[in-house]
């Protein structure tokens, strides 16, 4: 009995992609998908199995993106079918991050990328990958610095998450801002909370003194001997001032004494 139900949902579901009661999307597409259900609709074909519905319809979305990616690299489609599939499974963390990637990648739909991540951000807040694809997305395809910056560093506080985090968010502060206001920023993340994130602190501090470093080196043709002449040459306004630890050059690389 419960296979014939999968039966009829898969059937159902099948018969809901290609025929009507749906929301055209452009006559241009007739002969793939010239109809598309809303999620809502989809929901009630489904009738109980809607994991099951969004594998099918993450397998559609696979063909669909594979068979443009060959041909004329248009999908104009896309999002709506991954908004679908996403209604029917709230769960589904590759549709959101593989999705908003090639949404914002390859279908050139920002906006609509976005709101997908933050679609999956609000179903999922506890997994790290939702605000660090949003940081991806925002630091190399809109250069969108900032908030590239603080998608990282909300990436970073989770448990578990991609351990660079801190360092992404340090280069996006100073290329959104200036060396000296992500300085600031570190500064006031150091005076404001507990030891671990003091310690992530001292680490955004030391990826911009380092990046302050190689470009003193790139001009001047060799590596500062103290930080000092990062502020003479003017590549800081001042040192990065934190209570209990100061910052030095050790075999041209920045470390931090505790």
């Amino acid at each position: 009995m419960k296979r014939f139900l999968i039966l009829m949902v898969a059937i159902g579901l099948l018969y809901v992609l290609e025929k009507g009661s749906f929301q055209k999307l452009n006559p241009i597409y007739h002969e793939e998908l010239l109809f598309f259900p809303k999620a809502k609709f989809v929901k009630i074909i489904a009738s109980g199995y809607d994991n099951f519905g969004a594998d099918l319809i993450w397998i559609k979305s696979i063909e669909y993106f594979g068979g443009h990616r060959l041909t004329d690299r248009n999908y104009p489609c896309l999002y709506r079918m991954l908004d679908v599939l996403t209604s029917l499974d709230k769960h589904f963390l590759p549709a959101y991050t593989l999705g908003g990637v090639l949404l914002v990648a390859d279908a050139k739909a920002f906006n609509e990328g976005i709101t997908l991540l933050k679609k999956g951000l609000m179903h999922l807040p506890q997994r790290w990958e939702l605000p660090f694809t949003l940081g991806i997305v925002n630091f190399l395809y809109k250069r969108d610095w900032k908030s590239a910056a603080k998608w990282f560093y909300v990436a970073s506080r989770y448990p578990g998450t991609y351990p660079h985090c801190i360092a992404l968010a340090s280069y996006c502060l100073q290329k959104g801002y200036t060396p000296d206001k992500g300085i600031e920023l570190w500064e006031s993340i150091y005076k404001n909370h507990n030891r671990l994130w003091q310690e992530k602190a001292v680490e955004g501090i030391i990826v911009i003194l380092e990046y302050a470093c190689l470009k003193f080196k790139k001009e001047r043709g060799k590596y500062p001997k103290k930080l000092i002449e990062l502020v003479k040459g003017g590549y800081l306004k001042v040192l990065p001032q934190l209570k209990g630890v100061y910052f030095t050059i050790k075999n041209e690389k920045v470390i931090a004494v505790w």
